[in-house]
């Protein structure tokens, strides 16, 4: 779909015209209507959502824990001692941005620390992101530390953070949800969320492989969850 709404919608409809006997999803980042898989669901034809899931619609999804990552990277970043913790959430209309949100919210709300409003930014583009992250390291107080939900924010919030010569982890911290390749190339390497695209990918297609060989599509939708693993590395505990 090359995260256009329009494309992923024409797939579908070629999906469909294909005779195909499953279909696997992650939604656009810019998909907010979903009706195009409604009617496919309507049809009967096996079909899994994951990782980027749409909103009320019954089907089989899997995706990464995005609320408890979200927290154990925020409480982990809390436990270093970092109180003025940003989070670049991505697009906010994504139910994994909002999600990763919550669980920021939750580790200060348990930790008993006040939310700055200031410290929340978004950005859809790694220009973006690193045109916020560097309005924010201009602040009279800037944050002390970064959560990235996403590869593409953190490449921007890295920039920024590069471009203004901070030490990491000594003078701010960083981590994100970031695969393992992405995760290894900055320096110092990045304490991460894994988001467990693997393990979301290989249950996914065995769901999906059940389905069409069981030809079960009465049976209720499942919502599985896989807990991220949380990876300390050199960017948020010196070594």
């Amino acid at each position: 779909s090359n995260e256009e709404y329009e494309r992923e919608v024409e797939a579908c409809d070629i999906l469909l015209s294909g005779n195909v006997e499953g279909i696997l999803v992650s939604v656009s980042r810019k998909t907010l209507n979903f009706r195009h898989f409604e009617e496919i669901i309507s049809t009967g034809l096996p079909i899994v959502f994951f990782d980027r899931i749409p909103e009320n619609i019954s089907a089989d999804m899997v995706l990464v824990d995005d609320i408890d990552g979200a927290y154990r990277a925020t409480a982990h970043l809390i436990e270093t001692g970092r109180k003025r913790i940003s989070i670049c959430f991505g697009d906010p209309n994504l139910l994994i941005s909002r999600n990763r949100l919550k669980g920021y919210r939750a580790a200060f709300a348990d930790a008993g620390l006040p939310v700055d409003e200031r410290y929340i930014i978004t950005g859809e583009t790694p220009d973006e992101v690193e045109n916020e992250t560097s309005r924010l390291l201009s602040m009279a107080e800037p944050p002390d530390a970064f959560f990235a939900i996403s590869d593409l924010t953190m490449s921007g919030i890295m920039k920024a953070i590069y471009s203004h010569k901070l030490k990491i982890p000594d003078e701010v911290a960083v981590i994100g949800f970031c695969e393992e390749p992405f995760s290894l190339m900055y320096y110092p390497q990045l304490s991460t969320i894994k988001p467990m695209g693997f393990e979301i990918g290989k249950t996914a297609a065995e769901m999906l492989f059940k389905k069409i060989l069981h030809n079960e599509p009465e049976v209720p939708p499942k919502r599985i969850e896989i807990t991220g693993d949380l990876i300390i590395r050199a960017s948020t505990v010196a070594g």
